[in-house]
C-alpha cells in the first residue's frame, strides 16, 4: 500500500511538472513570440544578452517585450538542396553531415528532413530516427533537373507548418549557374512562407570553374528571393565560391540556430499581417536576424 502511495506521488509529481512545460510555451491572446539571432560584426553568434536589451516594433508601434530569453522550444528544420551536380555531391553531403551533427549536439529534440526533390518533407527525430537521418546525410542524392526551387520552398512551409513547434526553419543549398525562373510561383512562396512563419537560411555556391561557363537562365527573380527572403523571416544568407567551404558553412548557420532567442512581446488582439521590426541595445556592429513580418 505504500509502495502504492508512493508511485501515485511520483506520478502526479510527473504530470504536474509535464502540464507546467506545456504551460510554459503557450502564447497568450494578446501576446505575439517571434525566434531571433544576435550576431557580432563577423556573422558568428553575439554574446548572451539580458532581456532589456530587446525591443520590438509593430507598425511603427513599441509592443513591451515581455521575455527574451535562449529559445528551448525544439526547432523543426527542412534542408533543400538544388541545381547541385553529380561532381558537387559529396561536398553536399559532407555539409549535411556537419549541419545534422552540429543541430543534434545543441536541441536533440529537433525534427528534420533533407530534400532534393519536390515532395512532401518528411521530418524526422534527429536522435529517435539518428541511422536514417545520417544515412540519409552520407548518401543523399542531389536534386534532378525537374526540382523547381520555389516549389519545394513552399512543400517545406506546408510541412513545417504541420509540426507542433513554432520554430520552423528552411535551409537551402543552391548553386547560382541554375537559378530558377518563375513568376507565377513567386507570390504562393512568400504566402506559403508567411503562413508557416518560417524562417529561410540560404546558402548560394558558384562554381569555381563559373568564369568558363554563362548562365543561361534569368536569374534576377531567384536571386531578389535569395537575397531578400532572410531578410523578411529572420534566417541569414551566405555565398561562396565552390563548395569546399559547404561544412564550414553550414556548421555556423546551425550554430546561428541554436543560438536564436525566444522574444514574446505584448500586443492588441489583432490578426492578420503586421509589420515588425526588432533591435537589441548594445555592441555597434552587432546585428539582429529577426522577422519583418507577423501573421496571426
Amino acid at each position: 500500500m505504500q509502495g502504492r502511495r508512493v508511485f501515485a506521488l511520483v506520478l502526479a509529481t510527473v504530470v504536474t511538472a509535464a502540464v507546467a512545460a506545456a504551460s510554459a510555451q503557450v502564447v497568450q491572446p494578446k501576446q505575439g513570440r517571434i525566434y531571433i539571432t544576435v550576431t557580432d560584426n563577423k556573422g558568428s553568434k553575439a554574446a548572451p544578452r539580458d532581456a532589456e536589451a530587446f525591443h520590438v516594433w509593430e507598425n511603427g508601434q513599441v509592443r513591451p517585450v515581455v521575455s527574451a530569453t535562449a529559445a528551448t522550444e525544439p526547432p523543426a528544420i527542412v534542408v533543400i538542396v538544388h541545381g547541385f551536380g553529380r561532381q558537387e555531391t559529396l561536398d553536399a553531403r559532407k555539409a549535411l553531415t556537419a549541419f545534422v551533427d552540429a543541430i543534434r549536439a545543441g536541441a536533440p529534440d529537433t525534427r528534420i528532413a533533407l530534400i532534393g526533390d519536390v515532395k512532401d518533407p518528411k521530418l524526422t527525430n534527429i536522435t529517435t530516427d539518428a541511422a536514417k537521418l545520417d544515412e540519409t546525410a552520407r548518401r543523399f542524392a542531389t536534386s534532378g533537373t525537374n526540382m523547381v526551387y520555389y516549389e519545394a520552398i513552399v512543400d517545406a512551409a506546408k510541412a513545417l507548418g504541420k509540426e507542433v513547434t513554432d520554430r520552423r526553419v528552411i535551409v537551402t543549398l543552391t548553386q547560382s549557374l541554375k537559378h530558377d525562373v518563375d513568376h507565377q510561383m513567386t507570390g504562393l512562396t512568400v504566402a506559403a512562407l508567411k503562413k508557416s512563419g518560417a524562417s529561410v537560411w540560404t546558402i548560394d555556391v558558384t562554381p569555381e570553374f563559373a568564369h568558363e561557363v554563362s548562365n543561361t537562365h534569368s536569374t534576377g527573380e531567384m536571386d531578389g528571393f535569395l537575397l531578400n527572403a532572410p531578410a523578411y523571416t529572420g534566417g541569414a544568407r551566405d555565398a561562396g565560391l565552390g563548395t569546399a567551404s559547404l561544412p564550414d558553412k553550414m556548421k555556423r548557420f546551425a550554430e546561428l540556430i541554436l543560438s536564436q532567442y525566444q522574444v514574446t512581446f505584448s500586443r492588441p488582439e489583432m490578426k492578420g499581417e503586421s509589420e515588425l521590426r526588432v533591435g537589441v541595445a548594445g555592441v555597434p556592429g552587432e546585428k539582429v536576424l529577426g522577422p519583418s513580418w507577423f501573421v496571426r
